[in-house]
């Protein structure tokens, strides 16, 4: 964390709250059977220790990408590029889905807050539990932003970032 208590890199994936057939009684993929979710306006609402010149890793759900554009601004952020990860197999539902995004997000002028080169914007990452990132993922976000890094929503701690979550003893209350 910086001396004022900010982080230059963001990662969050927030527990989005579906609508997509969520009331439906054969719903059974949906993480409110897993966790906590919250509304697009409880994610918006929430304070962001992020520097004046900050990177932000927005995870999205495929059917709703504009949520991550609404919630990356109202976190002071500006939406950059998406990348996409694509996993092996097949999800579930009707479009089997196997890709989740990204948005890489921006807050504060380009000059001194630069990314560092990608190799892309399509990964074949391998697929852990529900709703867990690849460890690939954080290696190219640290390869590519600076730190301190804090992962909001974070499932378990990791080596060098701060963590915010229900479901991980978080080093950070927001």
């Amino acid at each position: 964390m910086l001396s004022d208590g900010k982080y230059r890199t963001i990662s969050a994936d927030p527990p989005w709250r579906p609508t997509l057939n969520a009331g439906h009684p054969s719903y059974k993929a949906g993480p409110q059977r897993r966790y906590r979710t919250l509304s697009v306006r409880e994610i918006s609402a929430l304070p962001v220790p992020a520097a004046k010149q900050a990177h932000l890793w927005l995870w999205v759900v495929n059917q709703h990408v504009d949520w991550g554009y609404e919630v990356a601004r109202a976190w002071g952020f500006e939406p950059w590029n998406m990348l996409t990860w694509a996993k092996p197999g097949l999800g579930v539902g009707r479009f089997q889905c196997n890709t989740e995004h990204v948005l890489v997000c921006r807050k504060g002028p380009r000059h001194g807050n630069p990314f560092g080169p990608t190799a892309g914007t399509w990964f074949n990452w391998p697929r852990g539990r529900h709703s867990e990132k690849p460890e690939e993922f954080y290696r190219l976000v640290q390869s590519v932003s600076p730190g301190p890094y804090l992962e909001m929503f974070a499932r378990t701690r990791r080596s060098g970032w701060d963590a915010f979550g229900d479901e991980v003893e978080g080093s950070i209350d927001l």
